[in-house]
C-alpha cells in the first residue's frame, strides 16, 4: 500500500534524488543498467518540483541494488546535487552527497578529439583529473583542459 505516495517507499534499496530533470533515463540505463534488472522493485520520476533544482527534478527508487564506487562518481559527474540514500528494512542507512572525485580514470573522455586517451587503436584508458576549486577538469596525457558543460561520459569502454 503507498499511504497516498506517487512513489512507494522500499524496504532494501538506493533511492537517488535531485536529479536534474531529463537526466533519470540516463541514470536508470547506462548507469545503472535497470533496463536489464529482472526482478525488484523500480519507481522512477521526473519533473517534480525542487527547491534545489527550480527547473525540476527527478526521483529513482530501487529496491534490492546497491552502488559502486564508480556508479557514484558517475552520479556525480551529473550533478553535485544528487543525493543517494541506501535503505535498509525500510530505514535510511545512510545518506551520501556525491561528489566529483579528484582523479577520474576511464570515466570521462578528454575533451580534445586528437587525445590519445580518444584513440581506440591505441587502448589508452583515460585519465583526467578534477580540481574542484576551479571547476576545471584536466587530461593527464594531453594536459587539455575543460570545464562541466564539455565533459562527456566514457560509458562504453568501463565496466561497472
Amino acid at each position: 500500500m503507498n499511504n497516498g505516495k506517487m512513489i512507494e517507499d522500499i524496504k532494501n534499496g538506493i533511492v537517488i534524488d535531485h536529479i536534474p530533470r531529463g537526466k533519470v533515463w540516463t541514470i536508470a540505463t547506462k548507469i545503472l543498467n535497470l533496463d536489464k534488472l529482472e526482478e525488484g522493485k523500480v519507481s522512477l520520476g521526473n519533473g517534480y518540483e525542487s527547491k534545489k533544482i527550480p527547473e525540476g527534478k527527478g526521483l529513482l527508487k530501487v529496491e534490492g541494488v546497491t552502488l559502486s564506487r564508480q556508479q557514484l562518481n558517475y552520479l556525480a559527474l551529473i550533478s553535485e546535487k544528487i543525493n543517494v540514500s541506501f535503505i535498509k528494512r525500510g530505514e535510511v542507512k545512510e545518506k551520501l552527497n556525491v561528489r566529483i572525485p579528484s582523479h577520474l580514470e576511464g570515466l570521462v573522455l578528454c575533451a580534445n578529439a586528437g587525445c590519445i586517451s580518444r584513440d581506440v587503436s591505441q587502448k589508452v584508458v583515460s585519465k583526467v583529473d578534477y580540481d574542484s576549486e576551479k571547476e576545471q577538469f584536466k587530461c593527464h596525457y594531453c594536459k587539455t583542459c575543460f570545464n562541466e558543460s564539455e565533459v562527456e561520459l566514457n560509458l562504453n569502454n568501463y565496466p561497472l
